[in-house]
């Protein structure tokens, strides 16, 4: 693994610790009290950044370790879908735990993306909202374990 995607990745994780620390205010509050219109579009679209942020990770190791990837119609749930899967280059990046709960704000990204911001509804967002900050802790331990193996 070069040193350029080895910071690459860092850089991102960083991003998304400052996209959570930015939002932190409004992800605490969301916890107390259902979020007005305003605040659901805002938490709608920080998720949708959330999973941008791995996206950018996946799409980067998907280039420089994996020699490419096409880009199908599909291809954002095929992207999650190889990174949960070793081939001959490398590991797997991430376990099939971490893909699965990935794969729900991928799917909230497709949805939020479609819709107008006032049919959000809160039930469909807390447990992604809630759970932004275990996520990227799993990621970060999975994405450190994978610079490790292929630094050797």
């Amino acid at each position: 693994m070069s040193p350029d995607i080895r910071s690459q990745i860092r850089f991102e994780l960083e991003q998304l610790h400052k996209l959570l620390d930015q939002n932190q205010n409004l992800i605490q509050n969301a916890q107390i009290s259902s979020p007005s219109g305003t605040e659901r579009s805002a938490l709608a679209l920080m998720l949708q950044s959330f999973y941008t942020g791995f996206e950018n990770i996946f799409n980067r190791i998907a280039k420089e370790i994996d020699g490419g990837f096409k880009k199908t119609e599909h291809w954002h749930v095929e992207l999650l879908d190889k990174m949960a899967s070793s081939n001959h280059d490398r590991p797997a990046v991430i376990s099939e735990p971490l893909k699965q709960r990935l794969h729900l704000y991928l799917g909230f990204r497709h949805i939020s993306r479609s819709i107008y911001s006032f049919d959000l509804h809160w039930d469909k967002m807390k447990d992604l909202v809630a759970g932004c900050q275990e996520t990227l802790s799993i990621a970060e331990a999975e994405f450190e374990i994978l610079i490790k193996i292929i630094q050797r």
